[in-house]
């Protein structure tokens, strides 16, 4: 048996959402993601947001204005200023594509923004290298992976599903009790492709907000967290763990269903 990653309160499972380009749709779906108590991550292209106080009823991507308040409580991350192609750009048009969008959105939500999705799904070795150097800690991509591992690579974070598996991939999270460490469930899309299917996408929220079965958290929350779990010190003989981070930890002893424990901040503690 050996000690492994928990979410904040003791949970098996998280579950983060990630939406692409700024819409209009983004409005509605934040209500809903509001409404069930889940959060999500807001990819925007900030030189593509409509001018503040613009007339707004058929553009297709939200005033700048109107981002502090709407995103507030979810993540807002980078998805280049104008929405190009990185491999096809050269380092400075890179820099700039990137630095731009965090500098403009960071002058807009308050805080640093670190996060990325990839414009077109595009991307290469030298492309992930260049986002550490700009300040980017995790970038998602749009290949699924039906799957509900933590990423091995955070620059090259493959999400779980599209939105029109969630269902499939839900049923399957819901029912699934076999793990050997910590799942993650990640749903990207647009929200523009959402208007045939509101209705549907908001009973499924409904379901992942079901008490008890998942950590809800932005893509930057899932990130900080194992990152920081895994600070964590244990003994040689696992009788012991110290928490040397201000924040506190979750612990599982795989394959005991149940046997899950706090780590609070700055502890050491004997365990069971």
């Amino acid at each position: 048996m050996a000690w492994t990653m928990a979410w904040p309160g003791g949970k098996k499972s998280a579950i983060t959402f990630s939406f692409d380009d700024g819409v209009r749709q983004d409005i509605r779906m934040v209500e809903i993601l509001n409404r069930h108590g889940l959060k999500g991550t807001f990819n925007l292209n900030s030189r593509l947001l409509q001018a503040p106080g613009s007339v707004t009823g058929n553009s297709r991507t939200l005033n700048s204005d109107e981002v502090p308040g709407l995103y507030r409580g979810h993540e807002v991350a980078t998805h280049g200023a104008v929405h190009a192609h990185l491999p096809m750009l050269d380092a400075a048009q890179r820099a700039t594509e990137i630095l731009d969008d965090r500098r403009l959105l960071e002058e807009l939500v308050g805080y640093p923004v670190g996060g990325h999705a990839y414009s077109f799904g595009s991307y290469n070795q030298e492309v992930m290298a260049h986002l550490g150097a700009y300040g980017i800690k995790y970038a998602r991509t749009v290949n699924s992976t039906n799957g509900f591992r933590i990423p091995e690579k955070w620059m090259a974070w493959h999400p779980t599903c599209h939105h029109s598996k969630m269902e499939e991939c839900l049923d399957r999270a819901l029912g699934e009790n076999k793990w050997d460490s910590a799942r993650l469930f990640y749903i990207w899309t647009h929200s523009y492709e959402l208007v045939t299917c509101w209705d549907k996408i908001e009973a499924l929220c409904a379901r992942a907000a079901k008490p008890g079965v998942f950590w809800p958290a932005t893509n930057m929350e899932i990130y900080e967290y194992t990152e920081t779990w895994k600070r964590l010190m244990f003994s040689t003989d696992g009788t012991r763990v110290k928490n040397p981070t201000g924040t506190s930890l979750w612990i599982w002893k795989w394959p005991v269903k149940d046997l899950i424990m706090e780590v609070p901040p700055e502890s050491l503690l004997t365990l069971r």
